[in-house]
């Protein structure tokens, strides 16, 4: 799947493999299968801008154990960066992604920089 984003003025053509669903209550939303203690402040930030990226308003995280099933958690994506004890600014990761988008934009001028 290809979307496009804006960053900092810098308009970006992306891929993904991002798995996005629909159902009558909720037309929008992608599923992610992850271990609730392997959740870390990088972990939630990854689903955050996968669905940031995609525009995909809404998320439902499958929580496993060894694989068995322990329970459902739908969210809204600009729920995310407060829900966690790792809480993250988006204007701060947007700040950041664009900084270094425009850095690498002056220093990789040529093919092989």
């Amino acid at each position: 799947r290809m979307c496009r984003w804006n960053l900092g003025g810098m308009r970006m053509l992306l891929g993904s493999d991002l798995m996005v669903f629909g159902a009558p209550q909720h037309p929008c939303v992608s599923l992610f299968l992850r271990d609730p203690e392997a959740m870390t402040m990088p972990a939630f930030l990854d689903l955050y801008l996968d669905n940031a990226m995609a525009s995909v308003p809404e998320m439902l995280i499958c929580w496993h154990k060894e694989g068995a099933v322990q329970g459902y958690m739908l969210k809204r994506t600009d729920d995310v960066p407060k829900m966690t004890s790792f809480a993250f600014s988006p204007e701060r990761i947007q700040a950041s992604g664009t900084h270094v988008l425009e850095w690498l934009k002056q220093e990789c001028r040529r093919e092989d920089s």
